[in-house]
């Protein structure tokens, strides 16, 4: 503050010494102001036109604003008046909006049961309605009653200004119960002079009460795993009119085994196809299998019924009425296995009629407390089980019910057993030959083996103990006896042969091999038989009937004779498949006194319709032996000289 004072005081003495200094003042240079002249006036003067031709101007103005303003009148008027007519005039313009369609029925109607559905039309329109049609559309498997389609049409004609309609329309509905049916209501209907048709839908929405079919399974709280257990469906109509073509469809839990069902499905195991179901009519199926699961396992089965879209569908389009129910898998208190020699599996055992059978028999006390009085049988039934060869081991077998038994008279069998305590018993038998010199044949050869174990569970004081038993089964199928017979011919057969009898050092002498094919008791498929030629004998190429699949390979030597099918039976209650083929042989001076080999070992496989394996066999090889030949003589037969 005190600098910006002192600035102030040096310009006040600047000033004063310049007024007051004895020089004279400097006089300061001007600039001349501009030479430019205005025309500026010097009074008001008025403007040139006179009034008239101001008020022409404005007259000129004057009609285009009046006549934009009359063209609006006219128009807001027209279209008032327009407005007017079109709501008050009676034109012969339609609204949708004038048609009201109410729709009465119930709020819930019971499955495959008769209801009426009211339908009333009102027309609010100031015109008649031509051509009106009503058109109800059904869901699925609703149609009207006594129909079959799921639509309903009928021509109504017309509906005068301020008119109103009412129709009954008697329908029915299928569905599953609580399932929610919507019915799509339609008005189709024409105005005069107009080729258009127009419509109005209204939607009805009920419930279906109950069902028009009951379902119901009885099958038990729990069982066993591996354990037969049998299932009962029911299937009740609950409609006062037939349902046509109805199918009820299985559906099984994880582990269960299909064994059977009567009546047998119509489609794989699981979809029956049960044809038209009178009104309050009633149908069952009982179904067995083997429900495989871990110990405490909940396990669900599912049943649905219903119809089809198509009588060549395997499924259910239109569902009626479904059921669930439930049961548990429990250890069983007695575990129980069988291994077949050796194989613990639970299917199905192959064996060949060839084999001996070793059974053993393996359990297990699974109850916390002991089990008193045990006993163990085995039941052993089919037609080729050679009852002469049972070895019961410890036990004894009664042939009078073919069973092996062991308990405490038989086998030292324990009558106490601890929890958790094991044991095992064995048996042994063979079966009888498939093919003999009987003609008859055993179809599908199989032996069902049954393993039961019963006892009495301990019970403290003096309540009597309850009764555990456990029963399990195995099967063992056996594959079809493919043989192959080979023989070496000479006069006998289809081609001459030529040659030394016996055979000669160093000259050929040609012979007639000869195959034939015998099968037991299955259809088998893909039959081949091959075997392979020594070096020293010749493919000569003639092979009988001409039309067999005969090949020759000169590389590997190998003959492949293609069979194909064999039924059951061939070669035994029916004529055998037969092939020849010529060869040659030109023995050396090393074969002499030898009976040489003409043909190696022959092996012939196919596969097993029955059983699903493949069959194998072996036939040893032939020499040049004529044996085999009825009109050879005995100095013809001979090794070689």
């Amino acid at each position: 503050m005190a600098e910006s004072n002192n600035h102030q005081d040096d310009g006040i003495n600047k000033i004063e010494k310049r007024l007051f200094s004895s020089r004279p003042l400097r006089e300061p240079v001007r600039s001349e102001l501009s030479q430019i002249g205005y025309d500026v006036k010097s009074g008001w003067v008025g403007d040139d036109r006179d009034i008239k031709t101001m008020k022409k101007e404005k007259d000129i103005q004057t009609p285009i604003l009046r006549t934009l303003l009359i063209f609006s009148a006219i128009f807001f008027l027209s279209a008032l008046g327009i407005s007017a007519y079109f709501i008050w005039g009676g034109s012969n313009l339609v609204s949708s909006d004038n048609i009201d369609i109410s729709l009465t029925g119930p709020v819930s109607v019971k499955g495959g049961e008769d209801f009426d559905l009211q339908v009333i039309i009102g027309n609010r329109n100031k015109i008649i309605l031509n051509a009106a049609k009503l058109i109800v559309e059904y869901p699925e498997g609703g149609h009207p009653s006594g129909g079959t389609i799921s639509r309903y049409t009928k021509d109504i004609g017309q509906i005068g200004e301020s008119s109103v309609i009412n129709e009954v329309v008697k329908s029915v509905l299928f569905g599953e119960e609580n399932s929610e049916q919507d019915l799509n209501v339609t008005l189709e209907y024409r105005t005069e002079g107009s080729n258009a048709t127009f419509v109005k839908t209204k939607t009805f929405k009920t419930f279906i009460s109950s069902s028009p079919i009951s379902l119901s399974m009885d099958l038990p709280e729990d069982t066993n795993s591996g354990k037969s257990m049998d299932l009962n469906v029911t299937l009740n109509s609950n409609s006062s009119d037939i349902l046509k073509d109805v199918v009820l469809e299985m559906a099984y839990p994880s582990g269960f085994v299909f064994s059977s069902a009567v009546p047998p499905p119509s489609y794989g195991n699981n979809i029956w196809s049960l044809g038209d179901l009178l009104a309050q009519g009633k149908r069952s199926i009982h179904i067995t299998g083997v429900l495989e699961g871990q110990d405490s396992e909940v396990k669900t089965f599912r049943v649905n019924a219903g119809t089809r879209n198509n009588i060549d569908e395997n499924k259910i389009s239109v569902l009626y009425g479904s059921s669930l129910k439930s049961l548990v898998v429990q250890k069983p208190y007695i575990g129980l296995g069988l291994a077949i020699n050796g194989d613990r599996q639970t299917t199905d055992y192959i064996a060949d009629s060839s084999q001996n059978i070793t059974g053993d028999i393996e359990w297990v006390n699974n109850l916390p407390v002991k089990i008193l009085d045990g006993q163990l049988s085995v039941k052993i039934n089919g037609e080729v089980l050679d009852k002469n060869s049972i070895s019961a081991g410890s036990g004894i077998y009664k042939s009078a019910d073919g069973k092996i038994v062991w308990d405490k008279l038989n086998g030292n069998f324990p009558q106490s057993i601890e929890p958790g305590q094991t044991g095992r018993e064995s048996f042994i038998f063979t079966f009888n030959p498939l093919i003999s010199n009987q003609t008859n044949i055993i179809r599908h050869p199989t032996l069902d083996l049954e393993v039961d174990f019963t006892g009495t569970r301990f019970a403290e004081g003096n309540q009597s103990g309850s009764v555990v038993e456990n029963v399990f089964s195995r099967k063992i199928k056996l594959s079809s006896d493919l043989q192959l017979t080979a023989r070496t011919l000479y006069y006998v057969g289809p081609f001459k042969n030529t040659g030394p009898l016996p055979p000669t050092s160093d000259q050929e002498t040609t012979y007639t091999v000869d195959w034939s094919i015998i099968n037991s008791s299955n259809d088998l498929s893909g039959v081949i038989a091959r075997a392979t030629l020594p070096s020293y004998v010749r493919w000569i190429g003639a092979f009988s009937p001409n039309d067999e699949a005969v090949v020759y390979d000169p590389n590997s030597r190998e003959i492949e004779w293609n069979i194909g099918d064999v039924l059951a039976g061939n070669g035994i209650n029916s004529a055998a498949r037969d092939m020849s083929f010529q060869v040659g042989f030109t023995p050396s001076v090393s074969q002499l006194k030898q009976y040489p080999v003409l043909i190696s070992d022959v092996t012939v496989s196919g596969s097993d319709s029955y059983t699903g394996s493949e069959n194998k066999s072996l036939t040893r090889a032939i020499s040049i032996k004529l044996s085999t030949d009825p009109k050879i003589s005995s100095d013809e037969d001979k090794p070689v000289k």
